[in-house]
């Protein structure tokens, strides 16, 4: 789940895809995803029972997805395809919610839904424009530079604006460097 972060974070388009205790265990990343506004694409195919569960198909995530199931107040755009077709409809679909509004989308299916083999036509989406994303690893909020991660800005790089310009301060050499590479920051 943090290579997700990781990859939306620099401007990917990311996915990943887990069953139910796979994304119970994933709860803390997606609590992060989500209060970071990165858009990503989480698919999670339930399955049933407590703990590890059995391979029985189940609709017991909806809560822990739509309401967020890591601590923080947040929410989740949810998508829950009622058939294969739609599965694969609503995964190009989720891609084009996260990168529209900047925000984490869970497309959540019945198990059984996983263990159907049937048809599907793979249908070329709407075109539509895909929204730039010139500053990946920080986001603008006002005046203010902040990073993405509040941890990782209070561990490692303080930003700030001087007029136009986007300084780094006190940054670890690496870290700005690689910053300022990205950014191409002079």
């Amino acid at each position: 789940i943090n290579m997700l972060y990781g990859a939306a974070a620099a401007g990917a388009r990311a996915m990943t895809s887990s069953s139910s205790p796979g994304i119970a265990l994933m709860q803390e990343g997606i609590g992060y995803i989500s209060k970071a506004e990165v858009p990503a694409v989480i698919v999670n195919m339930m399955r049933g029972g407590p703990g590890l569960g059995g391979i029985q198909p189940s609709q017991a995530d909806y809560n822990m997805c739509v309401k967020g199931g890591s601590n923080g107040d947040y929410r989740n755009i949810v998508l829950a395809p009622g058939n294969v077709q739609e599965l694969v409809d609503m995964v190009q679909e989720a891609f084009d919610i996260a990168d529209q509004y900047g925000i984490l989308v869970i497309v959540l299916a019945d198990g059984l839904i996983g263990q159907m083999m049937e048809p599907v036509e793979l249908r070329k989406p709407a075109p539509r424009p895909i929204p730039a994303k010139p500053l990946a690893l920080l986001r603008i909020i006002g005046a203010k530079a902040a990073l993405i991660s509040p941890a990782l800005k209070a561990s490692f790089i303080e930003v700030r604006f001087e007029y136009t310009r986007l300084s780094l301060v006190r940054a670890m050499p690496r870290l700005s460097s690689i910053i300022s590479a990205l950014l191409r920051i002079s």
